[in-house]
């Protein structure tokens, strides 16, 4: 496998964005990657800031789902 590397300008070509406003500083993140490796197979990749511990982590995605959840009005199962 490579060593990691930057993806910014890979998620940049995908049209992620953000709402920020000017003062907002990001402290951390948790990005959920959909590849398609050389071999054909489609996998999921979790990376994070550098910093962010592990309880941080799961926090934030718990977070995003609940707030995504919410979003669709459902309640989950």
């Amino acid at each position: 496998m490579p060593d990691p590397r930057p993806i910014g300008d890979r998620l940049d070509a995908l049209g992620v964005k953000a709402q920020l406003g000017p003062e907002d500083l990001i402290d951390g993140a948790v990005v959920l990657l959909r590849v398609v490796t050389a071999s054909g197979d489609r996998v999921v990749v979790a990376v994070q800031s550098e910093g962010l511990d592990y309880v941080s982590e799961l926090g934030m995605l718990a977070a995003a789902t609940a707030r995504r959840t919410a979003r669709l009005g459902s309640a989950g199962p």
